[in-house]
């Protein structure tokens, strides 16, 4: 144990030393992109951890990314209040999408999600265009910063203190979603995986946590969909189209999805 905590202290030291190594605007920027993607394909995974394959994934990570732009463009609210909220909006609107399409298994509700997605990609090019911006999206959606006057003072125009910041938000992610794994939760839902009639059969209710692990899942869809937005500074309908869900599938089965960690792995080596 202590040379794996050892592991884990060298590797955050490494992490957080990167910007003091290289400050290429280049790479930092594909850094980024690789830690709003380890939060996108955490959160895949947390649904395919209660057996389904969720083809709409990449539509409530453009929720998240839509709401949080409108909630500090068009509201002036700030990125730190729009985040959360556009996390919890995010998980609000799967709800729907799982006790309708749950309740389905294999192809149907994959044909839902896959509907559920163009839906939202329609709704968005070509409805409350002064809200989403239409097809052409929104633009100069403005990065975060940190004002405490005599205190403190950030500008996250800067890709290095974006590193800093997507870095700190993945370790959040990843912690929570791994102490979730850990807990009876996390058990749940390995069982519903293995054998969702087996686990109904000593008393778990499959559609009560199948739910419940869209809505962990979707949640932190918003969350890199509201990071993205700030981070690229400008979003269309087409960004979060159902091919956008394809490469993070293939950042979460390549390590595998045993541990929150297989996302991780993938995602660094598929997109470095």
């Amino acid at each position: 144990n202590s040379v794996k905590y050892i592991s884990y202290a060298a590797l955050l030291v490494l992490l957080f030393a990167i910007p003091l190594i290289t400050q290429g605007p280049y790479m930092l920027r594909i850094l980024c992109l690789v830690g709003i993607n380890i939060i996108f394909a955490c959160s895949l995974r947390a649904i395919l951890n209660v057996g389904e394959l969720n083809l709409a994934h990449a539509a409530f990570m453009g929720i998240g990314a839509y709401a949080s732009s409108s909630l500090v463009m068009r509201l002036g609210l700030s990125f730190w209040l729009a985040l959360p909220i556009a996390a919890i909006i995010t998980a609000i609107m799967s709800l729907p999408l799982g006790f309708l399409t749950l309740r389905f298994r294999g192809a149907y509700f994959l044909l839902f999600a896959f509907l559920f997605a163009e839906l939202i990609r329609v709704l968005l090019s070509n409805f409350w265009v002064d809200l989403f911006g239409g097809i052409p999206g929104l633009v100069n959606i403005p990065r975060p910063s940190i004002n405490i006057p005599g205190l403190l003072q950030v500008d996250f125009s800067s890709n290095i203190h974006f590193y800093y910041l997507i870095l700190v938000l993945v370790l959040l992610s990843v912690l929570v979603m791994y102490r979730i794994d850990k807990s009876r939760f996390g058990m749940v839902f390995n069982a519903i995986t293995q054998s969702d009639v087996l686990a109904e059969s000593v008393g778990i209710c499959r559609m009560k946590f199948k739910v419940l692990g869209c809505i962990i899942g979707c949640f932190f869809a918003g969350i890199a969909g509201s990071i993205y937005a700030h981070f690229i500074t400008i979003i269309t309908p087409p960004d979060f189209a159902i091919h956008a869900v394809l490469l993070p599938i293939a950042y979460v089965v390549i390590v595998g999805m045993g541990s929150v960690f297989g996302p991780v792995i993938g995602t660094s080596l598929l997109m470095i």
